[in-house]
């Protein structure tokens, strides 16, 4: 017989939970207890989808079974429940948007396991203020994905100036997420995406891909910067989520994804709600004023020679180097060029040796991975456009209307 409903009262709202005790994760996790995590986590998750569309992956028969992707709000939702328009090809899409705790335990009741959210808002659909790099492994093990995290929050910290931030996905990855200025348009995102994705498989050939096809990868992770486009989603921070020991996206604090133990399922729905209460929310100053001290660039005094704090006050935590600003400022010949030239080298020349793991090399006679190859390649075309881009750079820095781009601390 199935168990009588029960009534949650959350602030204006008393949201009714029918077939509590229903299972639906194989862990014996059920719809109440979905629940009560959304309600534990509410305020953290709150502030971290706040004015963001949302789309659900709802589970009606748990998730060991099919389940549904669902993008345009239901209408029997309740008129309460915060909802957003975004275009789309001949019409437009109706999302949920969550702004109380009483919305998330609704939509828990409705067997919505996990909430993917935009990686812009509302207001300006068209401008993005995250970038996320998916590290999505295709074997190996934790403490690979852990490195590869771990290498391209150097990156950015080190050499860009940009504080990263780690997610434990709850599943097999991470997500390194850099909060943005909402000046860039999502294919200048994704472009400065893929140019940090080139470095690291340049510095990680042998642990890193972008091959997008699992076939490609050769057992690599993979570097996924799709994310970063428009209307594509990411997983949301405290999100459950669809698998059998009902595991959990959780922010870590940097310090935390160097611990050799972390793992990316470390967290489940029975273990998060208490680490959040005991700790708080890593992310918490992300939310509330995502503009953090941002560090000094291992490289700071030598660009500083060439005029180059000037450019590196553009690496604000709000206002990374974007694409635009990647390609046409002498920063990136700095940070990119002279890095990944060396760099390549390395991969290539056939002095090293064996890798021993201490230079980067990957050996005599070796086969350099075709994304290494592309990556050297592009940066030989880079080369030879470098003069151009400078000029159109010049004349855009001298065009009023394009104060958009002018590079000011």
């Amino acid at each position: 017989m199935a168990s009588a409903p029960v009534a949650i009262e959350l602030d204006d709202h008393v949201v009714e939970v029918s077939k509590p005790s229903k299972a639906l994760f194989a862990s014996g996790v059920t719809k109440l207890d979905l629940a009560r995590y959304m309600e534990a986590v509410a305020p953290a998750l709150l502030r971290h989808v706040a004015d963001r569309p949302l789309n659900l992956q709802r589970f009606p028969d748990g998730v060991d079974k099919h389940g549904i992707f669902q993008q345009q709000l239901p209408s029997y939702f309740p008129h309460w429940i915060d909802r957003t328009s975004t275009p789309k090809q001949g019409g437009s899409v109706t999302h949920v948007v969550a702004t109380d705790a009483a919305t998330l335990v609704y939509l828990a009741n409705q067997a919505c396991v996990s909430l993917h959210m935009w990686l812009s808002r509302r207001d300006r659909l068209d401008r993005p203020d995250r970038l996320i790099l998916d590290l999505d492994p295709s074997g190996g093990n934790d403490d690979d994905v852990r490195q590869a995290a771990l290498t391209i929050g150097a990156i950015l910290r080190d050499e860009l100036g940009l504080p990263p931030f780690a997610l434990a996905t709850g599943s097999r990855g991470y997500h390194v997420v850099v909060p943005l200025q909402r000046r860039h348009e999502h294919d200048e995102v994704r472009a400065f995406a893929r140019d940090l994705g080139r470095l690291a498989v340049v510095r990680e050939p042998r642990r890193l891909t972008l091959a997008q096809r699992r076939i490609n990868r050769g057992g690599r992770i993979l570097v996924d910067v799709q994310r970063n486009a428009y209307a594509h989603t990411a997983v949301a921070p405290y999100s459950v989520r669809a698998l059998p020991a009902a595991t959990c996206a959780a922010p870590l604090a940097w310090e935390e994804l160097e611990e050799r133990r972390m793992r990316p399922d470390r967290w489940s729905i029975r273990s998060l709600p208490a680490r959040l209460a005991r700790d708080g929310d890593p992310w918490e100053q992300l939310a509330a004023d995502p503009q953090p001290p941002r560090p000094r660039p291992q490289n700071a005094r030598r660009a500083a020679g060439r005029g180059g704090d000037r450019r590196l006050s553009a690496c604000s935590i709000r206002e990374p180097l974007a694409a635009s600003v990647l390609r046409d400022l002498a920063m990136r010949e700095d940070a990119l060029h002279a890095r990944v030239d060396v760099l390549a080298l390395r991969v290539s020349r056939p002095q090293l040796g064996p890798d021993d793991g201490r230079h980067g090399g990957v050996g005599v006679g070796a086969a350099v991975p075709a994304d290494v190859q592309l990556a050297r390649a592009r940066l030989v075309a880079d080369r030879a456009h470098a003069a151009a881009l400078r000029r159109w750079d010049h004349r855009r820095r001298h065009d009023s209307a394009h104060r958009l781009w002018a590079v000011s601390s």
